[in-house]
């Protein structure tokens, strides 16, 4: 970008920067990069320096929202609102202590022990349910227990009689096809199957479980008596205490139905009051929170401002910090002063400086940015002076690595070829052929331009007109013979 000068940007902008964010902004890294501007301390001034400029400018639209917002409302003032605050929070302060008044016969002796009492039954009533519940369950485990017992019962029986009649019981008939079974076996194994039989309880010990089995069925059914009994019990002793809470509840309501009917109408319009002055309240609420919301962006934006200060400050400090940028920064000063004077540049009266910004990287002539020059023929001017001066400083120092080349199209654009504007072209062509000659093994100089230069000493490399428009070829030199060449000409 520092190398070329476009013929589209030499009479408009500078590098093409005017209209182009994302263009200006690498020219300006660069720059920094070029002279030593740029390290990482400043890098991060700059980081912090765009998230604050971007809070800020979101917290700035948002404070105007919130302004135009408010002026628009009701809620235009802030002191009116607390005034209105303060007001609605008495009378709403006023309305319930009214409202406890209109209250306070619902707590007089007779109604506090009424309604005593009714918890007292229905807590009562809870417990009896509870106590219902939990005996209801018991009957239907013992219940289950005795059915049990009973099983048991039978099947112990029916071992005893099987004990007393088939014990001495002996097969001398097979039971399936009626022959006769031989001999066989021995004492300890059954004649039938030849199988050793199971050691079985003795009679008495069957006889004593049974016995047992029978008292546990006799205490279950006692136990199912009693709980049966007492759900009994509870549920009388419910009916009672339901018969009682009813004679209760009547009681209350025939204490309090005077009073009710009496204070109706002031009770409800004593709510409504009260509805309406706290729903007033919300609303005063709200719209104060706006303006506290206001006050706290106003805080911040003042905050982020004397921020945005320092970090400029900070930036800008860090610019100056090293000695030897500030040297390479005068001398493309001193050397755009020189040029510009040697094209004979038009000037402006009392001048103010003619440098390079330290904040945008643009040129200044006497205290006017490019931008305000406000002559085409005079941006020419400036915009070739500032590229060579750029060129003429890398060269005298090894530590700005600019390549050494310059491309300018369209030198002659707007500057005139008569008069005083011819002579400042000529002496725009003197001024970078003395550049070239000076620094021939290391500067190249490429100028493109609409008509021949204006002075002697210029190289042509190359001329074209609207009958010949087309850049000419190289012509590539005849290739040798190849001894592995065969005769189509084709390489083996």
């Amino acid at each position: 970008m520092y190398c070329v000068l476009r013929q589209k940007e030499i009479d408009a902008s500078v590098f093409g920067t005017a209209d182009n964010y994302a263009k200006n902004i690498k020219r300006r890294y660069v720059f920094e990069i070029l002279y030593g501007i740029h390290d990482p301390q400043s890098t991060g001034l700059r980081e912090r320096l765009r998230e604050v400029s971007t809070e800020l400018k979101a917290l700035t639209a948002d404070s105007v929202t919130l302004e135009r917002l408010l002026a628009e409302t009701a809620f235009g003032s802030q002191a009116q609102l607390e005034v209105q605050r303060t007001e609605t929070e008495n009378k709403l302060r006023a309305v319930r202590t009214a409202d406890r008044h209109l209250t306070s016969a619902l707590t007089d002796p007779s109604t506090v022990t009424l309604r005593s009492r009714i918890a007292e039954a229905e807590a009562e009533l809870a417990r009896i349910d509870m106590a219902t519940a939990a005996e209801s369950a018991a009957v239907a485990n013992l219940r289950e227990l005795h059915d049990q017992l009973i099983a048991q019962s039978r099947r112990l029986t029916r071992a005893l009689v099987a004990e007393r009649l088939l014990n001495d019981f002996e097969f001398h008939t097979c039971p399936r096809c009626g022959s006769g079974i031989p001999e066989r076996g021995d004492d300890q194994t059954c004649r039938l199957c030849l199988q050793t039989p199971p050691q079985t309880a003795a009679p008495s010990s069957l006889a004593s479980e049974q016995d047992r089995v029978i008292e546990q069925v006799s205490e279950t059914k006692q136990l199912i008596e009693r709980s049966t009994k007492r759900i009994k019990e509870l549920q009388t002793a419910r009916a009672d205490h339901a018969r009682l809470r009813h004679d209760l509840g009547a009681q209350l309501d025939q204490a309090t139905s005077v009073f009710v009917s009496d204070q109706t109408d002031r009770i409800r319009a004593t709510a409504a009051e009260q509805a309406r002055l706290e729903e007033r309240l919300v609303s005063l609420e709200q719209a104060l929170s706006l303006y506290e919301r206001s006050q706290k962006q106003a805080r911040r934006i003042a905050e982020l401002e004397q921020e945005q200060e320092s970090l400029n400050a900070s930036i800008d400090a860090s610019r100056h910090s090293n000695p030897a940028v500030q040297q390479r920064l005068r001398k493309l000063d001193e050397a755009f002063e020189t040029i510009l004077r040697a094209f004979d540049t038009p000037r402006f009266e009392e001048p103010a400086g003619t440098f390079i910004s330290r904040k945008t990287y643009l040129p200044i002539v006497d205290g006017r940015p490019f931008a305000d020059l406000g002559s085409q023929g005079v941006e020419v001017l400036v915009n070739v002076a500032h590229v060579l001066a750029h060129q003429l400083v890398a060269l005298d120092d090894d530590s700005i690595p600019l390549p050494n080349v310059l491309i300018i199209d369209g030198i002659s654009n707007n500057v005139g070829h008569e008069g005083i504007d011819l002579e400042r072209l000529r002496k725009m062509y003197a001024t970078l052929l003395t550049a070239a000659r000076e620094h021939i093994d290391d500067l190249q100089i490429i100028v493109a331009d609409n008509d021949p230069p204006p002075i002697s000493g210029v190289h042509r490399a190359l001329e074209l007109s609207d009958t010949d428009r087309l850049v000419p070829g190289v012509t590539a030199p005849q290739e040798r013979s190849d001894p592995e060449t065969d005769q189509s000409g084709h390489s083996s």
